[in-house]
């Protein structure tokens, strides 16, 4: 009786780690990769205009022009750090988007972040302008809810 009682709790003990592992592993696992190219041809060195909206209102507006240095035009007038800019800048030309909408997943603007006043991203090349709405992170905390 005594042996079985402790293949019992033997069992236990593993069945909880293992769920456990599982769990932690679970976590980890990345989803599938299914996302394109956002602005699928945007280079970097094209983009002349960009403006950085926050969740508390404020606005920074950064251009330049002929491929100049950039300048802050908004709120002051003053060089940007260039670097920043650059940044933002080839993280949305390398960003890639996988739709929920299509594969059928209800997303409630709220519950992600992308009501009231979200973050935004507003870039112009040639006069063209282009503004993506950020959110919060996604479930697996490598990507942001965006539209």
């Amino acid at each position: 009786m005594l042996s079985r009682l402790a293949t019992l709790a033997l069992l236990l003990v593993l069945a909880w780690w293992l769920f456990d592992f599982a769990a932690e592993q679970d976590q980890l696992a990345e989803p599938p990769s299914m996302g394109s190219r956002l602005f699928p041809g945007l280079e970097p060195r094209d983009v002349d205009f960009v403006s950085l909206g926050f969740r508390t209102g404020h606005i920074l507006d950064v251009e330049r022009s002929d491929g100049g240095p950039w300048r802050i035009t908004y709120p002051t007038d003053e060089l940007a750090q260039a670097e920043y800019v650059n940044r933002v800048v080839e993280n949305l030309s390398l960003a890639t988007v996988i739709p929920i909408e299509e594969q059928g997943a209800a997303i409630d603007p709220a519950e992600v972040g992308l009501d009231g006043t979200p973050y935004s991203i507003t870039f112009a090349v040639g006069g063209h302008q282009t503004t993506v709405e950020i959110g919060e992170r996604d479930v697996f905390g490598r990507g942001l809810y965006a539209r």
